[in-house]
């Protein structure tokens, strides 16, 4: 496609990131320095359990680098929790000067990046929970900012769509006509009587885009693909799909756990030449390390009884990392 945008909270150094990449020079070039930053660290880092219980350093962690983070006090580990640890090292005199380099290296990696404004409230709710409507006016916003980028832009297609509930706020706010797809019938007729209102420029079709040709088929050359979070696999049939075809994505990536309907393999192969080239091919544990948390208020209650569970289950063998079970 013309553009692809990414979403990836860079290792466990910094905050969750919305991330716009424009070309693939642009992209070629961030995946280069993500291998760089990636090599720095030996695979050993890519397996480190997810759930924090370990009471030590894992062994492949630098002493200095294990002494520094272990000493912090509290109101750093806070502070590193809610701005992202890249933020504290890059301030911290006293940080090892290779971990202080990695931090860098992220900060001007992430400074190549188009960062949207924190989510507002979308205007429409659509039923939608809180969380979602965050999601939903974010991904909003970087719909728009793709029409400003390019004037060929002649209509928005919602793969996956559901209700139609991002369908509909595409075409109230982009004002171009939006195509909503999924594979339900069912829930495509729902999604037709919740859009009588926004008028003419919302249709919906029945479209499986696990078969082969079924999306480009569809597709114009003056077409914006849009996925936000679509299951499983989805993700990588739909940029199967749109690379074949002369429109543009822009996709959020959903979970890495997979579907019964849509698995995902693990480790999970990358989508891109560059990236299969450079052998980007990273296991859940690291992938989840962007999922850890996000910026704002830490609900220490919530995260202690987490991890307390995960070690209870660890304990008598019946959790594995490298495992994803269907959700």
């Amino acid at each position: 496609g013309k553009w692809t945008v990414f979403t990836a909270g860079m290792l466990c150094l910094q905050p969750l990131t919305f991330v716009l990449s424009f070309g693939q020079d642009i992209c070629g070039q961030q995946l280069l320095r993500v291998k760089k930053i990636l090599d720095s660290f030996g695979s050993e880092a890519m397996f480190l359990p997810m759930s924090g219980y370990l009471p030590y350093a894992p062994p492949w962690l630098d002493k200095h680098w294990a002494d520094y983070l272990l000493k912090l006090p509290d109101d750093a580990l806070l502070h590193a929790e809610q701005h992202g640890l890249a933020e504290l090292l890059l301030t911290d005199e006293h940080a090892p000067s290779m971990l202080r380099e990695t931090a860098s290296a992220l900060s001007a990696l992430e400074e190549q990046f188009p960062v949207l404004a924190r989510p507002r409230a979308a205007a429409r709710g659509y039923g939608m929970s809180k969380v979602k409507l965050q999601q939903v006016d974010c991904f909003l916003r970087a719909a728009l900012h793709c029409l400003r980028q390019s004037a060929e832009i002649g209509r928005v297609v919602d793969v996956g769509c559901g209700l139609g509930a991002l369908t509909r706020e595409l075409a109230s706010s982009l004002g171009v006509p939006c195509l909503g797809l999924d594979r339900d019938p069912e829930k495509l007729r729902s999604a037709e009587r919740l859009a009588e209102n926004v008028g003419s420029q919302v249709s919906f079709a029945v479209c499986d885009i696990q078969r082969p040709g079924a999306l480009r088929d569809l597709l114009h050359p003056s077409d914006l693909v849009v996925g936000l979070h679509p299951c499983g696999s989805l993700g990588e049939d739909l940029i199967r799909a749109v690379a074949t075809s002369e429109a543009a994505l822009l996709m959020v990536s959903c979970c890495i756990m997979g579907r019964p309907w849509a698995p995902v393999r693990f480790p999970r192969p990358p989508c891109s030449q560059l990236g299969q080239e450079l052998a980007l091919s990273m296991p859940r544990s690291a992938l989840k390390m962007a999922n850890l948390w996000a910026p704002g208020a830490v609900p220490e209650e919530k995260i202690l009884t987490r991890l307390a569970l995960r070690q209870l289950l660890a304990t008598k063998g019946w959790l594995n990392e490298s495992y994803a079970p269907s959700c």
